[in-house]
């Protein structure tokens, strides 16, 4: 009987295994599909810079090189394939029988490029399952194992539980009266009158078990909460420090690419062009990044210092810009700080690369408990803008104004001469305190 029992078990844990293993293969080359398609066709959202369409077709298709999951295919509009990019190989390749047994239709897309591209070919996504099933058949060696260990540790445990009788279960029915002796009794039937005692007892432990799990759902939650904020945290600061270098590193290559010219100087202007499409290439890619480097010199300088120094970065590179500055000496404290200095960076950038203005003004003031904090141009307003980063800049600088409980509005001057950033964030926060209170409340 416990032999048919077990066979039973891992005839339906097999089946099991099967089902979620399908299900996970379809899940992640859906997924992949859905994230290469994203990523491919933000970048060739530049077509005002595109130089070589055909070469950026080719670099695009190189971009997916490594993938453990799609292939891309550069198609030409005759129909031949001049460029195909190369899967990750396997770290442990599955048997030959289990990738005929979980084998799935590739999924495939191409990818909607615009008119530029359209004389050039295009290119097509394509989902290749096999790293997918190496994984797979990692985890059924993985679950093998454990069960082999599992039941031997189970057949030593029955030989020696038999070998001594009945002796072990009078201790195993005082662990459980211990156990379960802070919680009442569950109303469950509680059998013959020779395990009364083990079914109480084991009620007993259920009941406790069922408190802490609902407390380890409600910290899981919490848990779930402050990673979502840190993910966000680190997209922010991801956009806030990259994408202002890029730009400059762009602009700077530009520059150097006139002068090139204008001096006859081949080679140069070649390097230069070369660092224009490495930019290029990083502006499409710097959204998948991960990683937060935490600039520790501009908090070190304090918010006064640190927009001293941020206009002073701006105004050496536009000689013809003016900036009025009139912000406290004294600091509003860490978070806030840095809440500020990263809203003040990003509307300035915002300003500087789409708007080109001559004059800037900055000014934070306080009234009552309420910190004000408003970023002027005088540029060309919202008629200029083609595209603020995908419109992260400013959904960051809204994020971190509502994390101090505070809110933050994008508005064009009369007339269209420039735009207005205002912020609004009270000066008391949340206790350290408040804040472990209100976690002890969610967890209770």
């Amino acid at each position: 009987m416990i032999t048919l029992v077990l066979l039973g078990t891992l005839i339906v844990g097999a089946l099991l295994t099967y089902r979620h293993a399908l299900d996970k293969i379809d899940t992640e080359m859906q997924a992949a599909i859905a994230v290469g398609s994203r990523i491919a066709h933000n970048a060739v959202d530049d077509v005002e810079e595109v130089v070589n369409p055909r070469r950026r077709l080719e670099l695009l298709a190189a971009d997916f090189d490594g993938d453990r999951h799609l292939r891309a295919i550069l198609l030409e509009p005759g129909g031949a394939i001049p460029a195909v990019s190369k899967l990750a190989p396997p770290e442990t390749p599955a048997p030959d029988w289990l990738l005929k047994l979980l084998a799935r239709d590739p999924l495939t897309a191409t990818v909607p490029l615009p008119s530029i591209f359209s004389n050039y070919g295009a290119i097509r996504l394509e989902t290749d399952s096999r790293n997918e099933i190496s994984e797979v058949w990692q985890d059924v060696q993985l679950y093998f194992a454990i069960l082999g260990i599992f039941c031997l540790s189970s057949f030593l445990v029955t030989l020696t539980i038999l070998a001594r009788g009945l002796a072990p279960l009078r201790r195993l029915t005082a662990a459980f009266e211990v156990i379960g002796s802070e919680s009442e009794v569950p109303a469950v039937p509680e059998g013959p009158q020779e395990l009364r005692a083990v079914t109480t007892g084991f009620n007993r432990m259920v009941a406790r078990l069922k408190e802490t799990e609902a407390k380890n759902r409600a910290l899981r939650v919490q848990l779930d909460t402050v990673q979502e904020e840190e993910r966000g945290e680190l997209a922010r600061n991801l956009h806030d420090e990259v994408s202002p270098l890029l730009f400059c590193i762009g602009v700077d290559a530009r520059a150097l690419e006139r002068v090139g010219e204008s001096h006859q100087l081949t080679d140069a202007v070649d390097q230069a062009r070369a660092i224009q499409q490495a930019v290029k290439s990083l502006k499409a890619n710097v959204k998948s990044l991960l990683g937060n480097l935490r600039p520790t010199g501009q908090h070190a300088l304090g918010l006064h210092g640190a927009v001293d120094d941020l206009v002073a970065f701006w105004t050496q590179r536009h000689p013809e810009l003016t900036v009025d500055i009139d912000i406290p000496q004294t600091s509003f404290g860490p978070r806030i700080d840095a809440a500020l200095q990263a809203i003040i960076g990003e509307s300035v950038s915002n300003a500087m690369k789409h708007a080109k203005p001559h004059h800037l003004k900055i000014k934070i003031a306080t009234a009552g408990r309420t910190m004000r904090l408003e970023v002027s141009d005088d540029g060309g307003g919202f008629r200029k803008v083609r595209s603020i980063d995908g419109g992260y800049g400013i959904l960051g600088m809204k994020e971190r104004a509502q994390n101090l409980a505070g809110s933050l509005t994008v508005a064009e001057l009369p007339g269209g001469g420039g735009v207005t950033v205002r912020a609004s964030i009270p000066l008391v926060q949340p206790s350290p305190a408040e804040l472990d209170a209100a976690a002890e409340a969610i967890a209770s």
